[in-house]
């Protein structure tokens, strides 16, 4: 999700900002009511609209962003997402054994990484799914009517799979979902579409986040019901779009509100990067560092927010718990550039180590995902 400045623009790294300030704040609310007694309130309603979009909106934009590339560089350029992965798991577990966490076994090390799930940093999870995304997209823009048919097949049989016997080896329920994302976000960049008019815009983009805020909490089916509750018992009931479970609700409801929300974010981008300015400037570089960001708000998950959680009482009052999210999704903003320069060195080695597989120097970037 870093890259070369010359391949940058503007309006993504600004969508990629908005999306990781909702991914940052987004799991920061988990403390007010993730696996607590009370009622889910007015903290959870955020959440929900929150997750409803904001990792359809990484998939789409990654799309946006994917280019035609010989096979071996697609390859590492997966490869490289699932090492970084694999090494801010490593860390993490290596932090809590340290710490004598006697959870931190050798099998909870090595289980993540031989099943792609169970991460000691959660937020991994994303790079693995989009890893499989990425190669499956190229594999279907390399391949004839029978090759994509066939990788279709196999992203929809991953879904069913998941949605059936409760497995989320490699995340295997998020794929489908990722890829049509992905899809579309390729499929708008192909296309030329730069949007609608910026007059236009002005309507369009209060309307696609009313239309989400609406939607959200309306999402309360299973995958083909949309009339049966399907809850997530952490919660208290209610459905949340938790993509990296392959929990979305009813899939129409999810598909449409999720669209509405990223194209939402999408302009919103667009027309802050036409405009310029501080605001424009300042989202822009923290849209280039989102990669930084995602491994810093792994190792906070891990070993920062279960120790805040204890500050906020079961029942307080939900302002309680905004302001502590608001204020742990600030300190990791303005602690990024302290942080952030130890993921400059991990994504390097990591780098090296997916060109050298694969057999020669290629130039595979996390920003062009």
């Amino acid at each position: 999700m870093t890259g070369p400045a010359s391949h940058r623009r503007p309006e993504l790294d600004i969508a990629r900002a908005i999306g990781i300030l909702c991914v940052l704040y987004g799991h920061a609310l988990e403390m007010t009511f993730l696996g607590r007694a009370q009622e889910p309130g007015f903290a959870f309603a955020q959440w929900r609209f929150l997750y409803s979009f904001h990792m359809p909106l990484f998939f789409l934009v990654s799309g946006m962003l994917f280019r035609e590339r010989r096979t071996r560089d697609a390859i590492a350029n997966a490869l490289l997402l699932l090492l970084i992965a694999a090494a801010v798991h490593a860390l993490g577990w290596l932090g809590t054994w340290g710490l004598g966490d006697p959870g931190a076994t050798l099998d909870s090390l090595l289980f993540p990484l031989l099943n792609g799930y169970g991460f000691y940093t959660s937020v991994v999870w994303f790079l693995v799914a989009l890893s499989f995304v990425q190669l499956a997209h190229h594999a279907m823009a390399r391949s004839g009517p029978a090759g994509r048919a066939a990788v279709a097949a196999l992203l929809a049989a991953s879904f069913v799979v998941a949605q059936m016997t409760g497995t989320y080896r490699f995340q295997m329920g998020a794929l489908l979902p990722g890829a049509v994302f992905y899809a579309i976000g390729h499929w708008l960049a192909r296309s030329g579409h730069a949007g609608p008019p910026a007059g236009l815009r002005s309507f369009l983009i209060p309307a696609a986040i009313a239309a989400t805020l609406l939607l959200a909490p309306l999402n309360n089916g299973c995958l083909l019901d949309p009339v049966a509750r399907c809850g997530i018992p952490a919660l208290n009931g209610g459905v949340a779009v938790w993509m990296a479970f392959g929990t979305i609700g009813f899939a129409p409801a999810f598909l449409v509100t999720a669209l509405l929300g990223s194209l939402g974010v999408l302009w919103s981008a667009q027309t802050l990067a036409q405009r310029g300015g501080g605001v424009a400037t300042a989202l822009s570089a923290l849209g280039a560092r989102t990669l930084d960001l995602l491994i810093v708000n792994g190792f906070v998950l891990q070993f920062v927010q279960p120790h805040l959680k204890r500050l906020i009482a079961d029942g307080a009052p939900a302002w309680v718990g905004v302001a502590w999210a608001l204020g742990l999704t600030m300190a990791q903003v303005l602690l990024l550039p302290l942080l952030g320069r130890a993921t400059g060195p991990l994504i390097a080695l990591a780098r090296g180590i997916a060109e050298t597989t694969v057999g020669g120097r290629s130039t595979p970037s996390a920003s062009r995902s």
